[in-house]
């Protein structure tokens, strides 16, 4: 189908950002009609009292029903709608007491109601109406901090998510590094246990896999097991790495005894990071 065949897209093109969709539409409609519900309510009430006048089921006093129609417009339209449906119940309740035949219309008992009728129609009205646009502003309220709500912890899952890429990311890293060093690199308990190990030291002693090595203990590995308490006893009394003047190390596949420099420092979570070079 040619562009020419679709009039309603090339005007709703033509027309901008600012033309009125079909849904704007809708909502302007409805929202008009709502405007439109509290004075034609009034309208309706009045109509109804007077159809009844005429009849034997006349309303004696028809101020309690005109004022009920006004807080419903009120309630229904809003502050503006309830103050023009006030009008017309005023101008309403001043016809229903008009006396005819009379120069001036109105008795004094006649004019002094729709004086009070005239003062509460619309004291009336602009209660409800501010009742409830106080009551809009306080839901509005409430759904701006609960967006906001979401907002911060949508923000703050970003953050999380973004911290864990980071340390995985830091975490591989360091893992790289770890395996990749020339320095042969294990990490030990106090006690001696060895929690892990590069390949470089598993070379480096000559044992078949990581897992072997990690099955002994650190003071093995050394000729003298008190090189290995030295290293200790210098990690746990200083927080900085110092070398040592030097260890004896024993290759298992060649038997061959090697001299190493060992660096030991204690980490935060208590265990023993030993490196030989």
């Amino acid at each position: 189908m040619s562009p020419a065949s679709k009039p309603g897209k090339a005007q709703a093109q033509a027309a901008g950002p600012n033309a009125a969709t079909p849904a704007r539409r809708r909502r302007l409609h409805k929202e008009y009609a709502r405007r439109l519900l509290g004075p034609a309510l009034a309208v309706a009430v009045v109509a109804f009292i007077e159809i009844l006048s005429w009849t034997s089921l006349k309303f004696t006093a028809a101020a309690p029903i005109l004022i009920l129609a006004v807080v419903c417009a009120s309630f229904v339209g809003g502050l503006v709608d309830g103050l023009i449906a006030a009008g017309i119940t005023v101008w309403y309740y001043a016809y229903d007491l008009a006396s005819t035949g009379t120069t001036f219309p109105y008795t004094h008992e006649a004019l002094r109601r729709i004086l009070v009728f005239a003062c509460s129609a619309p004291a009336v009205a602009l209660m409800v109406g501010l009742l409830k646009q106080r009551a809009a502003r306080i839901t509005a309220e409430a759904a701006r901090k609960e967006r906001e709500s979401a907002d911060a912890v949508y923000t703050s899952l970003t953050w999380t998510r973004e911290a864990e890429r980071f340390g995985r990311e830091a975490e591989r890293r360091f893992r790289s590094f770890f395996d990749t060093s020339v320095a042969g690199v294990m990490h030990t308990l106090r006690e001696g246990r060895v929690v892990e190990c590069n390949q470089t030291l598993v070379e480096l002693l000559g044992c078949d896999s990581r897992q072997e090595l990690m099955t002994m203990d650190a003071d093995r590995l050394f000729e003298d097991p008190m090189e290995y308490g030295a290293l200790i006893s210098d990690a746990w009394t200083t927080p900085r790495a110092r070398p040592s003047n030097g260890a004896s190390w024993t290759s298992r596949a060649s038997a061959r005894r090697t001299r190493a420099r060992c660096t030991s420092r204690r980490s935060s979570s208590g265990d023993r990071a030993t490196r030989a070079r």
